[in-house]
C-alpha cells in the first residue's frame, strides 16, 4: 500500500528470466508517473548495476527473486541510496505460472502451502488451474513417448533390471534454492541421498538415485548396492530426458527437490514428496 500511495519518482527494474510480468509492471509504474530504468540482472552485469544505482539513486527497485549472497553488493548499494526493493518471487521460469509478492522469502512455508485449501476452494482459481489440463496432458504424453524410446536401450541408459523402486531426483549442488530455502539437513545432495539409502536399507526397499545432470560428475556415492542404484549421469539432452522419463514412468513413488521434475511426476500420477 505504501508503494502505491506514495509512488517512487525513479524505479529500477532488474530484468531476469523471460515472460511479460516485468513488462506489465514497468508499464503500470510509468502510468503512475515513475521514471522507469531497466537493466539486465546477471553475474557479469553486477558492477554495471552498482554504478547505475549510485548514479541514478532510484527510490524503488523491482526484481525477480531475492538478492542472494552473490548479489550482496547490489543489495548494499540499494540500501546505501535508501532504495526500497520489491521482489516478484517464484516467477523466473514459465512452469511456475504464478507470481507472489514476498520479500521475506517465506513462500514455501506460507503463501503456497498454508493457503492450498483456500486456493482449491476458490472457483476462479480452480477454473484457472483447469485451463492447464491440456498442458498437463501434453506433458504426460511427451514423458510416455520418451520412456518408450528409452525402453529400447536400457543398458546404455543404466536401466537394466530395474523394478519396484522409489526414485530420488536430486538438485544441483550449491543451487541457491538449497542454500537459502532448503532445510539445513538436506542442502547437500549427497547427504540427502545417503540418508534415503539408509532408510531404504532399514525398510528393505530399493531406491534409484538420479543426480542432477549438471553435477553428476562429482557425485561420490557407490554406483550400486543391495538397496540402491545411482544411474549414470548425462548432461542435459535427449539421453538425459529419456532416462529420466523412463525412471519417472516406472517408479512406485518419487522424492525430489527439483521444481521441473516434480511437475512431471505429478502429471504422471506418481506419488511425489
Amino acid at each position: 500500500p505504501e508503494v502505491i500511495t506514495k509512488p517512487a519518482r525513479k524505479t529500477l527494474i532488474l530484468d531476469w528470466g523471460n515472460g511479460p510480468v516485468l513488462d506489465h509492471i514497468a508499464a503500470a509504474l510509468s502510468k503512475l508517473g515513475h521514471t522507469v530504468i531497466r537493466h539486465p540482472r546477471s553475474g557479469p552485469k553486477r558492477a554495471d548495476i552498482i554504478h547505475l544505482i549510485e548514479r541514478e539513486r532510484p527510490n524503488l527497485c523491482v526484481t525477480r527473486q531475492r538478492l542472494y549472497i552473490q548479489d550482496a553488493r547490489v543489495n548494499e548499494a540499494l540500501v546505501a541510496v535508501g532504495c526500497r526493493t520489491l521482489f516478484v518471487d517464484l516467477g523466473v521460469w514459465p512452469h511456475y505460472q504464478t507470481y507472489l509478492m514476498d520479500c521475506a522469502g517465506d513462500n514455501a512455508a506460507s503463501s503456497i502451502v498454508g493457503n492450498l485449501a483456500r486456493l482449491e476452494s476458490d472457483p476462479a482459481i480452480r477454473a484457472s488451474a483447469d485451463l492447464y489440463e491440456p498442458e498437463v496432458a501434453r506433458m504426460r504424453d511427451a514423458l510416455l513417448k520418451r520412456a518408450e524410446e528409452a525402453s529400447s536401450r536400457p543398458k546404455e541408459l543404466g536401466l537394466e533390471d530395474l523394478r519396484d523402486y522409489s526414485l530420488l531426483v536430486l538438485q544441483r549442488g550449491g543451487d541457491q534454492v538449497l542454500i537459502h530455502d532448503g532445510p539445513k539437513a538436506w542442502r547437500n545432495p549427497k547427504t540427502l541421498a545417503l540418508s534415503v539409502i539408509a532408510e531404504v536399507e532399514r525398510t528393505n526397499r530399493f531406491v534409484v538415485v538420479k543426480p542432477h545432470p549438471m553435477s553428476a560428475d562429482d557425485f561420490d556415492i557407490a554406483p550400486e548396492g543391495p538397496h540402491h542404484r545411482v544411474v549414470d549421469g548425462f548432461r542435459c539432452g535427449a539421453l538425459n530426458d529419456r532416462q529420466l522419463a523412463w525412471l519417472m514412468v516406472n517408479a512406485n513413488n518419487a522424492i525430489m527437490i527439483n521444481s521441473t521434475a516434480h511437475f512431471q511426476t505429478l502429471a504422471l500420477g506418481v506419488p511425489t514428496v
